[in-house]
């Protein structure tokens, strides 16, 4: 059985990033940041749509308290960048950091199964994310021409990887015709078509940084995706959520990953 037959309608999952990355210097943190975070949280709440959201320390987050008090259902995930995630950091210290990053939330009562790496993989030790509980990598950006490419990825035990099919601001999917948002809304509709995964990830310091026009096609691709849900065609979920529906259902041919199992 391939995964993508047990979606009944097509699914969105959006991750955002609460935080700039490691090539993104405090020196060069928009003002805007905070104001463009309070609005992201805003905006789903009044919507009662439920992202992942990335943080590096989810217990030390200023927005975690918000989000998971909203009820909407929100995610706390662990954003990894190249300083503890990928080859230049090492086994030891990937396996140090997501002990304690993991243990602390935990411990907090935040209950975090999800990785979001900051362009870079965590290569060979899924074997550790296994071991700690994780369930959900997001994915590179994926080929948008591709129908095979948007589909969850199993990995091992349990750990599937997420592709994202578009980010915001920039990147594919995002600009169509030069009309910011054109290309993911299609491509949520395509979703629906074919019953499948789009996975839309959101740069706050990037939106804080570009501006205004941005938060706006923002707001009308996520009214357009509440209107594809209130049709019920379109299911709105999390990554810890989807990699436990997944989990759920059987599959014989798993898809190749971008991720490299452990030997």
């Amino acid at each position: 059985m391939k995964v993508t037959q047990s979606m009944d309608v097509g699914v969105l999952i959006v991750s955002v990033d609460l935080e700039p990355g490691m090539e993104q210097t405090r020196a060069d943190q928009p003002r805007r940041l905070v104001e463009v975070i309070d609005w992201l949280i805003a905006t789903f709440n009044r919507l009662g749509m439920r992202a992942t959201w990335a943080a590096a320390d989810p217990v030390h987050s200023a927005a975690t308290e918000r989000l998971l008090a909203s009820g909407v259902g929100h995610e706390m995930a662990l954003s990894g960048d190249a300083g503890w995630v990928g080859p230049r950091a090492g086994r030891a210290r990937f396996a140090q950091e997501l002990t304690r990053r993991l243990y602390g939330s935990r411990a907090a009562g935040i209950p975090v199964t999800s990785l979001v790496p900051r362009n870079v993989e965590p290569e060979a030790h899924v074997d550790l994310l296994v071991k700690h509980g994780v369930t959900a990598v997001r994915g590179g950006t994926t080929d948008r021409r591709s129908r095979r490419s948007w589909r969850p990825r199993p990995v091992r035990f349990g750990l599937w990887e997420m592709p994202v099919a578009a980010r915001v601001p920039g990147g594919r999917g995002w600009t169509a015709g030069y009309r910011p948002g054109l290309g993911i809304r299609r491509g949520l509709r395509r979703a629906v078509r074919q019953r499948s995964l789009h996975h839309l990830a959101v740069d706050a310091w990037q939106m804080a940084a570009i501006g205004e026009r941005e938060r706006r096609s923002l707001d009308v691709t996520l009214r357009a995706a509440d209107r594809l849900r209130e049709r019920r065609v379109l299911r709105i979920v999390t990554l810890a959520e989807m990699a436990a529906e997944l989990s759920a259902v059987p599959y014989t041919t798993p898809a190749r990953s971008i991720l490299r199992p452990a030997g």
